[in-house]
């Protein structure tokens, strides 16, 4: 994987790379195949004992970052009831169908609209 990586890259890295999985064994990926300044996202919970060895000096030489996100899924329904609060008609400017989609970036490009959903129920 770090082979491939690096040779996608020509030797440079990812700006941004997300470990996803939680599993162990890929927990140090992310960190070799960072690019200068990049980030290195965990987005994934790992075993609650897990200790991943890190060496500082190499990611202190790529000057790179280490962000993590907290998932649960107890916090999805508090989530869900925020959305009530939220003012979505001041961030979706437009729907359209996921029939629509490659059209939706060309649309989104000419900045008539700050976001833009596609409605997955309506596929045509």
């Amino acid at each position: 994987m770090v082979r491939l990586a690096m040779e996608i890259t020509d030797g440079l890295g990812f700006d941004y790379v997300f470990e996803m999985s939680g599993s162990p064994k890929a927990a140090e990926t992310p960190l070799k195949i960072l690019a200068r300044c990049g980030n290195a996202v965990y987005f994934a919970v790992f075993p609650p004992k897990f200790e991943m060895p890190l060496n500082l000096h190499e990611l202190y030489m790529k000057e790179g970052r280490i962000q993590t996100v907290f998932t649960n899924t107890a916090i999805m329904p508090r989530a869900i009831r925020q959305i009530k609060r939220m003012q979505t008609d001041k961030i979706i400017g437009k729907i359209m169908p996921l029939s629509q989609a490659v059209e939706s970036f060309e649309v989104f490009k000419t900045s008539k609209y700050p976001k833009i959903l596609l409605d997955c129920n309506k596929p045509e």
